[in-house]
């Protein structure tokens, strides 16, 4: 199962708990809130013909680490093949990985520069003076 979720949450198959992410509570001051994106999970499913899969989930508002515009969705939990779950997250960290590398690039010599006119600035009032 692969899981991405903003918030609180509880997973349970068959009426036991599997997983848990942060602390689940209705109340703000007690929540305890995690960011995932796009984690494999392994998911075990037992011996029953049917089988319950059920999530417990607390989301405030006030908790939000990143304000994407108007995302509707906190949590998505999506049943894939080991295999492929595993290949789709690796392929998500590898390009958010080149698009770190990528600002690194970009604002280490910005960084730079910018500490060098200043250094520049400093040096040159001191002259004057």
């Amino acid at each position: 199962m692969v899981v991405s979720s903003q918030g609180a949450s509880e997973i349970y198959l068959n009426g036991e708990l599997i997983y848990k992410f942060g602390k689940v509570s209705p109340d703000f001051d007690l929540e305890q809130t995690r960011i995932l994106s796009y984690r494999p999970f392994s998911l075990k499913l037992g011996g029953e013909v049917l089988q319950e899969l059920a999530v417990r989930y607390s989301f405030n508002k006030k908790n939000l680490y990143l304000n994407v515009g108007d995302v509707n969705c906190c949590m998505t939990l999506e049943l894939k093949e080991h295999n492929k779950a595993i290949t789709d997250y690796i392929r998500y960290d590898a390009f958010n990985s080149n698009i770190l590398s990528i600002e690194l690039t970009f604002y280490l010599p910005l960084g730079l520069l910018l500490l060098f006119f200043i250094f520049l600035i400093v040096f040159k009032k001191n002259i004057c003076t």
